[in-house]
């Protein structure tokens, strides 16, 4: 295309570069205007890494541009016999890496990526040139900035490039785009690795020919030594189909980098060194369960699938607290681990308070050491970008948007990796699946009675659970004909929440399961003790419930208060007429200090509670959504509301009444019809006040 020269800009007093087009190609409009697409594309990019453009110019019939001079040698003069050292390629490749990203993001390939267009300056800096053969593979170009009647000469149907570096696409004269840059890349990489290519003939059209016809050598049989991973990043930029490529010069950086860090891993302590482990070929930090993990088959077996390799890549438990979601998703994780070769660990995040450390405990986590100034997100992102490796997030709840914004920048940038999480509530991002863990399963009973024999009662999962808790601090306990009944109802009571179970078969040490059932209505009080080496808010029922209750909204906690007026659930029309403040009946206390509820809040204040666990929801057998809180968080709720103001406690009781009162009203008179008025004798319904109650007044 032409001929380079150095000069110096007397203007300016500094020593430049000036290319001039080729005297033979001064009669081609086409060659004309071929040079100045370059010049347009290389001066829009400004890229450390890029040579810079200074201006375009024309003198009589002369047409040059004015640009850096680049004092080195370019890449074909560099690489040495054998190729590079791994240090090398990365200190060379990343910063080339970043240059292609660069002219991707502006809609440009470079389309000859050559070790004769990179140069190393004399400084050891990168820098990519000559831009001659750029392909504009935006829709609009002249969006651009670019000369719209240049745009033609970069269509498809042009077979233009260095043969030994053009991806299949271009070679067949196919619509192409940057990932065409992707393909020359792998070729570029492989031979700065080995000092050769992967793709061999002995003419331009037998190497094109191979490109399109042979995989590629592999990275193994031209060089030992290297690491799979370098191998593998080759290979895939090297895919025929550009959609089985890397999509982005960006991702290539990433899996580069994290070679790169490679070294940041503890000095003497990998993470296979960590124990107490499962398996000495799968690095993890699983810890050994001291109790038998019981139930949850099906539930176990639906996970499991859900985390097959190319599964989904984000799958978050939920539930309320107690309910089993730590417990589930180790045991889910120790049935897969032998899926993932690079890893499985569990992240811990209970005790921490503060999101900005999220990153960092997941770099300890998995025994990496950060030594650098890069952000312990960059470095834990690098590590992984080549890992097939599951991460469990545990108790993500307080944590939330930190979680999910550690989440998201992780599986965007590393393509193996797959994230199991637990939470009071999902994550909220795209791709994220949510599996609710419901309570154990619990035995029907008709008039307080068993409907089922003593060894189908034995099958239900609760019941496994209490006798098993029951005899590991009582051994002589059994289920028998005598207290089958009272452990039923005792489970039933307890909503079958796990924690709740457990907390209750302790206290079989003191009183026999019968006295346990009289006293469960002051469940907060009796299931206390839990063990000392739990975390505070395993050690009792309140504790528990107190954990997510801490984590509301101010209006969150009024409103879950409130409901516990419904005993039996409730519809929306209900809560929004007995919980919202549309009558001034509300006062005193520390409802006075309250932004008062609105009616046409509650939907959205349900649904906070529902995305937390706090609130389930079910659908009538007419199709209508029914909410209902289960009993220990509805008592909790009690004891809160009861807590704010005795006065609004019954103000609020009144509604319910009130709201009811009228409903029954209604329903009456659609099932027998009108009535004559009658003089005589007034309903008791009738009597019901529609506005609440004074101070001094007693609701029943």
């Amino acid at each position: 295309m032409g001929v380079v020269f150095r000069a110096r800009q007397i203007s300016l007093n500094r020593i430049v570069a000036l290319k001039f087009i080729h005297p033979e190609k001064l009669n081609s409009p086409e060659a004309v205007r071929r040079f100045k697409v370059e010049a347009q594309a290389a001066a829009s990019l400004n890229h450390p890494n890029i040579v810079t453009i200074f201006s375009v110019e024309q003198a009589a019939s002369a047409h040059f541009l004015s640009m850096e001079l680049v004092s080195g040698r370019p890449l074909t003069h560099v690489i040495p016999a054998g190729g590079f050292d791994l240090p090398t390629l990365l200190t060379l490749s990343i910063p080339l890496v970043d240059a292609l990203s660069a002219a991707h993001a502006c809609g440009i390939a470079h389309r000859d990526l050559t070790p004769s267009n990179v140069m190393i300056n004399d400084q050891g800096c990168v820098k990519v040139i000559d831009f001659g053969l750029a392909k504009l593979f935006q829709a609009d170009a002249g969006a651009l900035g670019f000369e719209t009647s240049a745009s033609r000469y970069t269509v498809e149907g042009q077979i233009l490039g260095t043969p030994a570096y053009m991806a299949p696409e271009q070679i067949e004269g196919r619509k192409l785009d940057h990932r065409a840059d992707i393909f020359s890349l792998g070729i570029l990489l492989c031979e700065m690795a080995t000092a050769q290519r992967p793709f061999r003939g002995d003419t331009p059209i037998s190497v094109m020919s191979s490109i399109l016809r042979d995989a590629p050598i592999s990275l193994s049989d031209l060089k030992a030594g290297l690491p799979e991973q370098l191998n593998l990043i080759i290979r895939r930029c090297l895919q025929k189909d550009p959609a089985q490529r890397f999509q982005s010069a960006l991702e290539v950086g990433n899996q580069l980098k994290a070679l790169e860090d490679e070294g940041t891993i503890l000095p003497g302590k990998t993470p296979l060194e960590e124990g107490p482990f499962l398996s000495e070929q799968v690095p993890n930090n699983l810890p050994s369960q001291l109790t038998s993990f019981i139930g949850r088959e099906r539930e176990t077996s639906e996970i499991i699938h859900f985390l097959e390799p190319g599964g989904l890549r984000l799958l978050t438990l939920t539930g309320p607290g107690g309910t089993g979601k730590t417990r589930l998703a180790l045991q889910v994780a120790a049935g897969v681990f032998e899926r993932f070769r690079d890893g499985v660990w569990t992240v811990e995040l209970a005790a921490l308070s503060d999101p900005s450390l999220v990153p960092e405990t997941v770099l300890i986590t998995l025994g990496l050491l950060n030594t650098s100034a890069r952000p312990p997100l960059e470095v834990l992102t690098r590590f992984l970008a080549l890992k097939q490796a599951l991460l469990l997030l545990d108790n993500c709840e307080h944590l939330v948007a930190s979680c999910a914004s550690l989440a998201e920048t992780l599986l965007k940038a590393c393509p193996r990796l797959q994230i199991l999480a637990t939470s009071r509530e999902g994550l909220r991002l795209a791709g994220e699946t949510t599996w609710p863990v419901p309570s154990l399963s619990v035995p029907r009973l008709e008039d307080g009675r068993l409907v089922c024999g003593l060894h189908e009662l034995g099958e239900y999962e609760s019941i496994k659970l209490f006798v098993a808790r029951a005899r590991a601090v009582t051994p002589a306990f059994e289920l028998n004909e005598q207290n089958a009944t009272s452990v039923a109802r005792l489970c039933q009571r307890l909503d079958g929440i796990p924690l709740a179970i457990e907390l209750a078969a302790g206290r079989t040490r003191l009183l026999p399961v019968g006295q346990l059932l009289s006293r469960v209505q002051d469940r907060f009080r009796l299931l206390t003790g839990g063990s000392r080496t739990a975390p505070p808010r395993q050690q009792s029922l309140r504790a528990l419930v107190g954990w997510s209750y801490d984590l509301f909204s101010v209006q969150e906690r009024l409103l879950f208060d409130r409901l516990s007026v419904f005993a039996g659930g409730w519809t929306i029309e209900a809560a929004e007429a007995v919980c919202a403040d549309a009558e001034k009946g509300v006062k005193g206390g520390e409802e006075a200090s309250l932004e008062p509820i609105r009616s046409a809040d509650i939907l959205e204040l349900l649904g906070h509670l529902v995305e937390k666990s706090m609130v389930v929801v079910e659908q009538s057998a007419e199709g209508a959504a029914r909410y209902r809180l289960l009993e220990t968080l509805r008592q909790y709720a009690q004891e809160r509301l009861a807590a704010r103001d005795i006065w609004a406690t019954e103000a609020l009781r009144s509604r319910h009444l009130t709201y009811f009162a009228s409903f029954a009203d209604r329903v009456a008179l659609g099932v027998r019809g009108p009535e004559p008025p009658r003089t005589s004798v007034t309903s008791p319904l009738a009597r019901v006040p529609s506005n609440p109650p004074a101070a001094s007044s007693k609701v029943a």
